[in-house]
């Protein structure tokens, strides 16, 4: 007899979804205390998104990590921990591609488009996250992920404004580009990672059951078929001598 597994507790699966984002927001606060404790003259916000610049380049992939106050480190810390955490749990086959694509996609397109100073922080992949989870959600049609979209503009419906060049001190093109990564990205991806349903023991015994009795329905067809089939009678008339 075979001993069957306990399913893990809520608590449990969500902190196991949780990991890898909590682990991306560990690594911007390490970069903060980094870049507080610097003891050498290089400013590390030099890192950044500096566009169309051949040196700004190193910040598509660093500029998620340099905050430029504490402030700027917690407004986007908890975006990501949700947002991250609800993307690996419903998008388990597909998560890790597409936040990669995300993530490059929105710093290639900030060091394209964004204006001639340097960029730095995270919420360019907040806006990404955001934009993909509301995207692919509604072009699956599928109630749950669109309850989620919607869930998403509900907490973040000031999303929208930070994509217009409002402050003057805010990167808005790192938004927008972000935004659009998510956008693209979520079309990349909308017929992939999609799990089968699975079936209770009960619905493969219908399924069976169903399937058995197809096989009967088709062999009587046959057998229908054959017996309507014209008849054709052969007389063997032997030849005259």
């Amino acid at each position: 007899m075979t001993e069957q597994k306990k399913p893990r507790s809520i608590f449990l699966t969500l902190f196991y979804h949780a990991l890898p984002a909590f682990f991306f927001v560990a690594l911007m606060w390490l970069m903060y205390f980094i870049q507080l404790i610097n003891f050498t003259d290089y400013n590390l916000s030099n890192l950044g998104v500096w566009p169309r610049h051949k040196s700004g380049m190193y910040g598509i992939l660093f500029s998620p990590f340099l905050h430029g106050s504490f402030d700027h480190l917690i407004s986007n810390s908890g975006p990501i921990l949700i947002l991250g955490t609800m993307l690996i749990m419903f998008y388990r086959a597909i998560w890790f591609r597409s936040f990669v694509m995300l993530y490059l996609l929105a710093g290639i397109g900030l060091w394209m488009g964004g204006r001639d100073n340097i960029h730095i922080g995270a919420s360019g992949i907040v806006y990404a996250l955001a934009a993909f989870l509301i995207t692919i959600g509604l072009l699956r049609l599928e109630i749950k992920l669109v309850a989620i979209s919607f869930l998403v503009i509900f907490l973040y419906g000031g999303i929208v404004w930070g994509i217009l060049p409002i402050l003057e001190h805010v990167s808005w093109e790192g938004h927008l580009f972000g935004m659009m990564s998510g956008i693209i990205t979520a079309f990349y991806y909308k017929d992939e990672g999609r799990e089968k349903p699975k079936l209770y023991q009960w619905e493969m015994e219908e399924i069976d059951a169903l399937m058995e009795q197809n096989k009967i329905a088709d062999a009587e067809k046959l057998l229908k078929d054959e017996n309507d089939f014209p008849q054709f009678k052969y007389h063997y008339k032997p030849k005259e001598e």
